[in-house]
């Protein structure tokens, strides 16, 4: 008989971009998105189409970023060099965790407003090596946890 879930809100994550807390750069939603496409090849002189697991992908939006002066710098630069990052994070202590070292970021997005709204803005990024996503490891302690190495 499985136990009681355990239902995990923001307080209980931690994100983190170049081992640089969320608190520390000012973020507050995350969204991960790891899909795989679908590879189809029609099958000649046969009914049908034959269907194969495509490419995985990995990529993701930290929004609502406020980001501090001090900290906004070297996320610029490595979308505009092209460096990766690593990104890492948990849900919860006993939920979804991650550590990718091969984000790169691709986006960055920033909204100011008048004096009375505040500044804030989305940094979305995807793995570059997204194929070495390709284990999920049990924790000891509970949970779940992916890389990409």
């Amino acid at each position: 008989m499985a136990g009681t879930p355990t239902t995990y809100t923001g307080e209980n994550a931690l994100f983190l971009i170049n081992s640089k807390s969320h608190s520390d750069l000012g973020l507050s939603d995350f969204s991960l998105t790891i899909s795989r496409d679908t590879n189809e090849l029609s099958l000649t002189g046969e009914k049908g189409n034959y269907y194969a697991a495509g490419s995985i992908s990995v990529e993701g939006s930290f929004t609502s970023a406020k980001l501090a002066n001090t900290e906004a710098g070297s996320i610029l630069e490595a979308m505009i060099n092209g460096t990766t990052v690593s990104i890492s994070g948990a849900v919860g202590d006993k939920s979804l965790h991650f550590y990718f070292k091969s984000a790169m970021i691709t986006g960055f997005d920033l909204s100011m407003g008048d004096r009375d709204t505040f500044t804030q803005g989305s940094i979305d990024f995807t793995l570059k090596y997204p194929y070495l996503v390709n284990d999920v490891e049990d924790l000891a302690g509970g949970g779940t946890r992916i890389t990409d190495f």
